[in-house]
């Protein structure tokens, strides 16, 4: 299959990745996924899952009222055992910010 796709995979950084990488390529070892054609089909089982949760993040924005959103507003703060929390927003920019 000849595909004239523009590239998304970067070269990356294995190390850097630790054991979520090592974990991915003992599993293909292990259940014998050695096929292109299979492991673009985990691929996009797994883009299909982060697609659904993405889409669930936003439902649960609209659905906020005025003042839930400006609760969610607050951004990063400490609380007073000095660990940081975020406010929603901030975490949902974080997990939307390849959305447009």
């Amino acid at each position: 299959m000849t595909c004239k796709c523009k590239p998304i995979y970067a070269k990356r950084d294995t190390e850097a990745q630790g054991s979520h990488y090592t974990k991915h390529v003992c599993r293909m070892y292990g259940e014998e996924l050695h096929d292109k054609s299979e492991i673009a089909a985990e691929l996009a089982h797994r883009d299909i899952e982060i697609e659904r949760l993405k889409s669930g993040i936003k439902e649960v924005w609209k659905s906020l009222d005025a003042t839930g959103r400006r609760m969610c507003e607050q951004g990063v703060r400490e609380r007073d055992d000095g660990e940081r929390v975020f406010g929603c927003a901030v975490m949902l920019k974080m997990l939307l910010k390849d959305q447009p």
